[in-house]
């Protein structure tokens, strides 16, 4: 894998050499550049400095018996944030109807935490097995904020590899026009392959505050590996025709030369009679 990458960034030409490679070998190379495209996600979630503002002490709730009771300062309507995504807290004897109008927010209700999304309800866990299992109130929204996390950036993780299929699935149009040389399945794994530089570029750009039209700029100079390639493969298709065209000189046999070396001794004699004849009249 490390060759494979080493030769699309900086030796695209050899990049042919992998169009025997299985689509096992491809979707796992597509893996590897999903992953480097989602190091800004990763850095980004697990270093938020303040992944969540809802605990035992702000929602004025604690933990009893596996149920959420509320105190005296509680109040259902006050808004939350986990990851920048609205939560509200319902305690026990509490109804959804005492909520304020929301669009994306978590809700936990009873043993049940809600998903909304644009003020539809999504999904819904049960919570009744960690409310059990925990001590208190905090290691509930504990629990709730690692599943959180991990969930959001896995989602990214999901989008950013269907992206790359995309991606070479479309890239791999051009070269459609050498299926005769090329099936298919190797188009495919050949573009992947060449995909390396778009996903170093995807990269930094989710890494750091990159300008969008130096952005756009670099994604243009990224595929650089796929000219290259192109080339490769135009190469290829010509080395075929040149093997299938039929060869147009014929190498003389050695009856054809006696009968050639034949012709010219006839003729120089014929030559000889014609001088002699002149030279008595």
């Amino acid at each position: 894998m490390y060759n494979t990458l080493r030769f699309s960034l900086f030796e695209p030409r050899k990049i042919i050499r992998y169009k025997d490679k299985s689509i096992g070998y491809a979707l796992v190379f597509l893996v590897i550049l999903t992953l480097f495209m989602s190091i800004g996600s990763f850095t980004y979630y697990l270093g938020y400095n303040v992944p969540s503002t809802v605990n035992s002490t702000s929602c004025a709730c604690e933990l009893v018996d596996g149920a959420i009771v509320a105190q005296v300062a509680h109040d259902p309507t006050t808004e939350f944030d986990m990851y920048s995504i609205p939560v509200y807290v319902l305690a026990s004897g509490e109804t959804l109807s005492e909520l304020p109008t929301i669009e994306d927010a978590l809700v936990f209700h009873a043993n049940q935490l809600l998903v909304y999304s644009s003020s539809k309800l999504k999904m819904t866990f049960d919570l009744t097995n960690t409310l059990a299992s925990a001590t208190s109130l905090d290691q509930v929204f504990e629990h709730v904020r690692i599943v959180t996390m991990w969930s959001i950036i896995a989602f990214n993780f999901i989008v950013n590899f269907l992206l790359m299929i995309l991606v070479a699935f479309i890239s791999t149009l051009p070269l459609l026009q050498y299926r005769h040389i090329l099936k298919y399945k190797q188009n495919f794994v050949l573009t992947s392959i060449a995909l390396s530089p778009v996903a170093i570029v995807f990269t930094f750009y989710n890494l750091i505050s990159i300008p969008s039209f130096i952005f756009f700029i670099a994604i243009l100079l990224s595929y650089r590996s796929m000219m290259v390639l192109r080339r490769e493969v135009d190469r290829l298709a010509f080395e075929e025709r040149l093997k299938q065209m039929p060869s147009t000189q014929e190498t003389p046999t050695d009856d054809s030369f006696d009968e050639t070396q034949e012709e010219q001794t006839d003729s120089e004699s014929s030559d000889e009679n014609d001088d002699e004849t002149d030279k008595y009249s």
